[in-house]
């Protein structure tokens, strides 16, 4: 038997893998083991795994007594109580400052446990706790472990014995397994090299430290059999039925007397006042009342007000602090309680959004209510959470990062010493094939091939490589997830220090939820940064902060703005297809967008060319059946919606929307036996309310064609929402909008240069960087935009600072250069000359500016005031260009743009898959190279105002236009644009000068 086999959830220090292990135990016939890793990391994952395969995993754990002689042990869980003690125990560990475990904490956590001591101790005598050991777990409860490897009996040996007959303690055969097979040690060896952050040398035991056979185990003991049957029993007595998944719902902490289901009534029928009459006064219309009741009881019913209140709670914490959040995520924008509590602001009655889709009284399950966060301040969210509720029931949610591809090699690499310049090289060949894992990318590139069999070292790098890649390699905490527990954490899921809140769990999201314990998501979301950014702007120039709920909808700027395509910054429709999408379309309400958003995804796409047709009248309205019209009008006809299908099923065919719900779970499983089993129910329910079953068995059909394509409504809904908000921002504020958005991207010098773009084709004024006007960031300055010292490379808020007071303090060039220590801040100033930010100072002429800085880095200051012209040739250098040269992009005129005006409207950032286009261009850069036949082809940079494009110029357009092609020329070329690996480019057919 198995008894000490360490995986590698004991990070960095076994190369184990679960699906491993699962194969060698199969392998030997073997149906059960025990994993002793010093953590309870993936115990549940690696538990079904077991299950799945038939075998039993043993809970167990290693660690150290922290008292004076520092007894390590592995101990056992033998039942469910042992279970849950060993989970407390883990937390303890790995709570503690010294990662051992104290002898109080030890006594408190011991029942239901068995212990093993390891073989290796040494000297028996000065381990003065192994009495109190005996005394916690009990006669026959506590184990000397034997480890014989390679059928060695070590001295020690004897005297384990006499020690466990003096004290009336079995033995018990071991062996510490770290890699699964001998000749995996240098793999092993490696991880461990990893983690101590150099390569060390493997001891003898740490050689052969690999997975036995049973064979080999039996031959080692075969003068001990008994050790080997206790190995056994140990494995065979652990027992344990692990509680089925129940709902560990927390209680909203309430006044004495006060009820979460009656809190949550109240709070809900006085909010959806506030929503619809802005008072808490005022009749709520019979429609929203029945519905605000249903779902009511659905919740108190399914026991879940105490969520809803604790939502609720924070996010009236968010408001009251004013960190934004988001109108919804996800199906909780159906329910019409979020939304009168403030959690959602999407009125599902507006949208027709079924609760069902949210909450499903025939399928009980745990809400999930996703909340977008200001991702600046998602924290101080999460700490609120963890101070109201106690840092003893909230944790965050671990994750675990693997060595990738990349990582293994690079590691790998650093390990054994290579070359930097070969570990380039096999980055290089790696980045290349485009390819994840080494396997694929060795089988894909005949380069990376030769690399790898062109020497010994690189062989034996490649192959650690492989054989390491896809370990764990480190712990993060999970970006969004929290849970809170009504009992301690520990009564749960094991935990962990945390960095930012006091506990993390140390299983992950599938193995937490698993355990039925709350899961709550706050998402930091950037786009929310943006808005804030507005928002803030607007307040500071107009002395009141826009409320977003108030924005109206039906904004006929905002409506022009995306019918033109104007899309930059605004989320979720920033990609070309989108921008194609939206103008096709031609939006003219928010359902519409609703609309875009749900379809512009691989599959329902194809559906947007009909969309934008029917919408506009070019194609006639058909509906599957006449008396589905009230349902699929808003869409022209096409399914698009999730809940489309719900009512569908309710209206056609009699079903409940819960029953529905199921209906569309079943369809999406794609099980022939499920879908014949819910189509003749469907048949028969339609027939029941009088349709024909040839014309249900056609409608189920659609139903099953387009049920893998619904997108939930009510999610498409809540993000439209946001798209919407920053649409009309951009629409009626757009200085204040783009200052934004640049500020968002400095440092990305492609994504200026298109925001940059667009704003010159919406008429917004481009202020440049001004050494007495800018500030560090960019800002709206009277309906244009100034742009900040930030979009210069290298220059600081305080040396700029310092350049601006230099700048205030002299009238000209020569007294500012007494003023500041031009050696200093050369670089800066340089910069911020070439980019025009002394023009309005010290006159247009950049050129001179440069020379004369330089003179005055390098002579004497005497000379700054010389009247004699000094004989220094002023280099001239385009503004264009000098721009170009420090941001990546110029505020002057490209010079294609010369050339819009007659007709050559299309830009390179606009480009479309697979389309036919033609396009001018300044070129950037020429790379000639040559193809597998020695003939002569050219990869080549081209750009325009907008953004850069490369062109492929295959070995026949090259030959005949080989002088065109150079750095600095301008040309017009026609080709074919592809798009690979995310990467856009163009073959070139035609080229003119």
């Amino acid at each position: 038997m198995y008894i000490n086999v360490k995986t590698e959830a004991s990070i960095l220090k076994s190369t184990i893998r679960d699906e491993t292990l699962v194969s060698f135990l199969k392998e030997q016939q073997m149906r059960a083991c025990a994993v002793t890793n010093n953590n309870l990391y993936g115990f549940i994952n690696r538990r079904n795994l077991f299950q799945e395969n038939g075998l039993k995993l043993v809970p167990a754990l290693s660690f150290e007594l922290d008292t004076k002689d520092k007894l390590p042990l592995q101990v056992y869980a033998m039942n469910e109580k042992g279970y849950k003690n060993l989970i407390k125990l883990s937390s303890a560990v790995k709570m503690s400052e010294t990662g051992k475990c104290s002898s109080t904490t030890f006594n408190a956590y011991s029942e239901g446990l068995k212990a093993v001591i390891p073989h290796y101790l040494g000297d028996w005598h000065r381990y003065s706790s192994l009495t109190w050991i005996l005394s916690t777990f009990g006669e026959g409860n506590v184990y000397l472990a034997v480890n014989r490897t390679n059928g060695e009996i070590l001295q020690i040996e004897e005297l384990t014995q006499k020690v466990a007959a003096g004290n009336n303690m079995p033995i018990i055969a071991t062996h510490h397994s770290y890699f699964a097979k001998q000749e995996l040690a240098s793999a092993y060896q490696m991880v461990r090299g990893i983690d101590a952050g150099s390569m060390g040398h493997l001891t003898e035991d740490e050689r052969n430290s690999y997975m036995p056979t049973q064979e080999q185990m039996t031959q080692w003991f075969i003068d001990k059999p008994l050790w080997l049957e206790n190995a056994r029993q140990l494995i065979e007595e652990s027992k344990i039925d692990y509680p089925e998944k129940q709902f560990q719902m927390p209680q909203f902490p309430l006044n004495e007397g006060k009820k979460d289901s009656e809190v949550l009534r109240e709070l809900a029928i006085a909010g959806l006042k506030v929503r619809l009459y802005g008072a808490v006064s005022g009749q709520i219309p019979a429609e929203y009342m029945e519905r605000l009741d249903y779902e009511i009881s659905v919740i108190n019913g399914m026991g879940f007000a105490s969520y809803f209140l604790m939502v609720s709670d924070f996010i009236n914490f968010c408001r009251k602090e004013g960190i934004l959040t988001g109108p919804g995520r996800g199906s909780s924008a159906s329910s019409l309680v979020a939304y009168s509590l403030y959690i959602t602001n999407v009125d599902p009655l507006m949208y027709n959004l079924l609760f069902e889709r949210f909450l499903n009284p025939e399928r009980i399950s745990m809400p999930d209510i996703d909340v977008d966060i200001l991702d600046t301040r998602r924290m101080e969210v999460v700490k609120y959470f963890e101070n109201k509720y106690g840092s003893e029931y909230v944790a965050q949610i671990i994750t675990f990062g693997k060595l990738t591809m990349k990582a293994a090699a690079r590691d790998t690499g650093r390990m054994l010493q290579v070359d930097p310049t070969d570990l380039k090289l096999m980055s290089t060949l790696l980045n290349r094939t485009r390819k994840t894992t080494l396997r694929d990318a060795y089988e894909s590139s005949q380069t990376l091939r030769d690399f790898v069999s062109s020497s010994d070292r690189n062989k034996q790098w490649f192959n650690l490589s492989y054989q390491i890649e896809g370990l764990t390699r480190n712990t993060s905490t999970h970006a969004a997830g929290v849970i809170l527990t009504p009992k301690p954490l520990i009564e749960y899921v094991p935990v962990e220090k945390g960095s930012e809140t006091k506990h993390i769990t140390q299983w992950d999201m599938n193995e937490v939820e698993s355990q039925g314990v709350l899961k709550m998501d706050f998402l930091g979301l950037s786009t929310l940064r943006l808005i804030d950014d507005i928002l803030i702007s607007l307040e500071k120039t107009y002395g009141i902060k826009p409320t977003l709920h108030t924005i109206p909808l039906d904004d006929r700027a905002t409506y022009e703005l995306l019918q033109k395509g104007t899309v930059e910054g605004i989320f979720q429709l920033e990609s070309e297809g989108m921008r194609t999408a939206l103008m096709s379309v031609v939006p003219t309400s928010i359902n519409d967008i609703i609309a875009v958003n749900a379809l512009y995804r691989p599959g329902p796409m194809e559906f947007i060319p009909d969309y934008a047709a029917r919408k506009k009248g070019e194609s006639p309205v058909e509906y599957p059946d006449a008396s589905l019209e009230n349902i699929l009008s808003e869409t022209y006809g096409i399914i698009i919606f999730q809940e489309q299908i719900l009512l569908i099923a309710q209206q056609y065919a009699g079903y409940s929307l819960g029953q529905a719900d199921l209906l569309r779970r079943a369809i999406g499983k794609k099980k022939r036996d499920v879908l014949e089993a819910q189509q003749s129910q469907f048949v028969e329910g339609a027939v029941k309310q009088g349709h024909t079953a040839e014309n249900a068995t056609a409608i189920f059909e659609v139903i099953v064609k387009f049920a893998e394509y619904g997108f939930p409504k009510s999610h498409s809904t809540a993000y439209s929402i946001i798209t919407y908000q920053m649409a009309y921002l951009k629409a009626n504020y757009p200085s204040h909008f783009y200052t934004a958005l640049l500020n968002k991207t400095t440092g990305n010098a492609t994504k200026i240069k298109t925001i940059l773009s667009e704003m010159k084709q919406a008429g917004v004024v481009i202020l440049p960087v001004d050494v007495k006007a800018s500030s560090y960031k960019c800002k709206p300055e009277q309906g244009k935009v100034r742009l900040g010292y930030s979009i210069v490379s290298g220059v600081s808020t305080s040396s700029a600072e310092t350049i601006k007071n230099a700048t205030n303090r002299a009238a000209t060039f020569k007294e500012f250069k007494f003023v500041i220590n031009i050696s200093k801040y050369e670089t800066e100033i340089s910069s911020l000359i070439k980019v025009g930010a002394f023009d309005s100072s010290y006159g247009p002429d950049r050129n001179s500016l440069l020379a004369e800085m330089t003179i005055g880095a390098t002579d004497d200051l005497s000379l700054f005031f010389a009247e004699e012209p000094t004989d220094k040739v002023v280099e001239s250098v385009s503004n264009y260009d000098l721009e170009m040269n420090v941001l990546g992009f110029s505020l002057q005129q490209h010079p294609v743009e010369a050339f819009r005006a007659n007709g050559y409207e299309q830009r390179i950032s606009n480009l479309v898959e697979n389309s036919e286009v033609q396009v001018i261009g300044l070129i950037e850069e020429v790379k000639m190279t040559m193809t597998k036949k020695k003939e002569e082809m050219a990869f080549v940079k081209l750009t325009d105002e907008t953004g850069t494009v490369s062109l492929t110029v295959f070995p026949r357009v090259y030959a005949a236009n080989k002088v065109k092609l150079n750095k600095g020329q301008l040309i017009q070329i026609t080709g074919k644009v592809e798009v690979k690996y995310k990467k856009t480019s163009i073959i070139v057919n035609k080229i003119t000068a």
